[in-house]
């Protein structure tokens, strides 16, 4: 009897998690419903984002990685899932995207296992990351053409 207690007990903490994150998640849409913008997402101060001008964004694909550990021989195992939106101006940024998509991929992966959970635990962090991820991104296409980073969707464990 107390062996399934023990597995009601553990199904149940499970399902509390999951209904947790669902309303993290809600809760994240609605402010993003109700502000027109994401809740985490950056352009650097001397960005050329003027909130009357008007810019594209390019949606990345999700990406999920696995975060560095916190320290050496650490048994905990930590994940990012995010999904990036890219501002830009000029419409032939699209293609130029388009055409080193792979390459820009693989630089966001790359940045993004390095970090550990600490690196991502407050906004201001997470604002430090955009800027970051709008610095590799630009130094890859060879010119200041993302002007800024948005994290519509960023879930860490």
């Amino acid at each position: 009897m107390s062996e399934e207690k023990k597995g009601m007990s553990k199904g149940l903490k499970i399902g509390l998690i999951i209904v947790g994150l669902i309303a993290v998640v809600q809760i994240a849409l609605l402010v993003f419903i109700l502000n027109g913008q994401p809740i985490f997402g950056s352009s650097n101060s001397n960005s050329d984002i003027n909130e009357t001008e008007e810019f594209s964004t390019y949606e990345l694909e999700s990406i999920q990685v696995n975060l560095a550990p916190i320290s050496v021989g650490s048994s905990r195992n930590h994940y990012l899932r995010t999904t990036i939106h890219l501002a830009y101006k000029e419409d032939s940024v699209a293609n130029i995207i388009d055409n080193q998509l792979v390459q820009i991929q693989a630089s966001l992966i790359e940045l993004l296992r390095s970090k550990t959970i600490d690196d991502l635990d407050t906004v201001e962090k997470t604002q430090s990351l955009s800027e970051e991820i709008q610095e590799t991104i630009n130094e890859l296409l060879g010119s200041d053409l993302i002007i800024a980073v948005y994290f519509v969707d960023f879930i860490w464990q």
